[in-house]
């Protein structure tokens, strides 16, 4: 059977609100994706993927806190997989809150659009992984 991990980087913001950002090709919204490179600890990839996937420098980041992770494990037998997805919880803290994702001009080619919203905004919002996120959250 192969293995295949997912981390998903949720995000937050002082308020409690979660970043999410619309994908170009299929239209739904989702946290932001990307793998933990060999080496790596989990906050230096949440600081990677967010830049790499919002286009925000580093200098304008005091810090990501790391507030808690939640798996789950799930088996297609019948494709022979099982797909490990792993949330990492994150807390955003900006050096300064004048800046924001508002300011970013250039956001890849894979999302076309990026939000904050609230737990109760997400309720209507079309997303994959959705029931597990919601999880995640409550």
């Amino acid at each position: 059977m192969n293995i295949f991990n997912l981390p998903l980087w949720i995000v937050l913001d002082k308020e409690g609100n979660i970043l999410l950002l619309k994908r170009t090709d299929r239209n739904v919204w989702e946290p932001i994706k990307g793998g933990i490179e060999e080496g790596e600890t989990p906050e230096e990839a949440i600081k990677r993927e967010f830049f790499e996937e919002t286009g925000i420098t580093e200098n304008t980041i005091s810090k990501f806190e790391n507030l808690w992770v939640f798996s789950e494990t799930k088996e297609l037998e019948s494709w022979r997989l099982k797909i490990n997805r792993y949330y990492f919880v994150f807390r955003l803290v900006w050096i300064k809150p004048e800046i924001s994702l508002n300011h970013v001009t250039e956001r890849g080619e894979d999302h076309n659009d990026f939000g904050w919203f609230n737990r109760q905004e997400i309720d209507w919002l079309t997303m994959e992984y959705k029931e597990s996120f919601l999880k995640v959250l409550d």
